[in-house]
């Protein structure tokens, strides 16, 4: 397991709360919700990812989220912000459905956490990133020694650089372990970049290009455990959705 500053080839993490956290609640709903930005079904908070679109449909718009914090294949579940453990008086606001979603169910090995909800309402989401603002779309391959910045729920803004891009191990899972393959490793010696309502963040370049989407973390919070986003656009036929000049 990587933990106090160590990371193996290969090892196991943990999940267990990852889309869960009881660290502070929201005063009220904020809309547009932005890249980071607390989002979750009925008991499960985690953070907002990216707004993308079909290729050639730019008016249909749809937000990243995590796959383990909106249920298995087969479930149509609804989508809220802020997260359940953000919610002050239960109030909420209706973001959207999950229409597209890369399963966590059988034996894998597993290469994505990740699901798309078609958002009811497009000026419900920001296109603009809260860090490096209007995006230009997103890597085909993520190097080694990259630095990338991300925007999550628990543990705010962060950077990270890139220390592998092809990890494998096993990542726990309230309900099992899973091995994932081909992952994406970023680490932040100085403080933490993976906390509990940290998955779905999206790693992009201080120049505004998509790298990875974060769905674990080391117990520490200094590793950040996350998919190629070439990877994971291809499987949810998606583009990162890019705002008027």
């Amino acid at each position: 397991m990587p933990s106090s500053g160590t990371l193996r080839k290969s090892g196991l993490v943990n999940t267990a709360g990852f889309a869960s956290d009881p660290g502070f609640s929201f005063d009220d709903v904020r809309l547009p919700v932005r890249a980071g930005g607390s989002i979750g079904g009925l008991c499960s908070t985690a953070t907002a990812g990216l707004v993308v679109t079909p290729p050639g449909e730019p008016t249909r718009r749809y937000l990243l989220v995590s796959s383990h914090i909106v249920g298995t294949a087969g479930d149509r579940r609804m989508l809220y912000s802020p997260g359940y453990k953000d919610r002050r008086n239960r109030v909420r606001a209706v973001i959207g459905e999950v229409e597209r979603l890369a399963s966590l169910d059988g034996n894998g090995p597993f290469l994505l956490d990740c699901a798309a909800v078609r958002v009811c309402q497009p000026g419900s989401v920001s296109l603009l990133h809260p860090l490096v603002g209007r995006l230009k779309g997103h890597y085909r391959v993520v190097q080694p020694g990259w630095k990338l910045v991300k925007c999550s729920r628990t543990s705010g803004p962060g950077e990270g650089v890139v220390v592998q891009t092809n990890w494998s191990g096993f990542v726990r899972y309230p309900d099992r372990q899973r091995l994932f393959r081909r992952v994406i490793v970023i680490h932040n010696p100085r403080g933490a970049i993976a906390l509990d309502g940290d998955s779905g963040a999206v790693w992009v370049s201080e120049d505004g290009v998509a790298a990875a989407m974060a769905f674990s973390g080391s117990e520490d919070g200094h590793y950040s455990f996350a998919a190629p986003m070439e990877t994971v656009l291809a499987a949810l036929g998606m583009r990162v959705a890019i705002p008027a000049e």
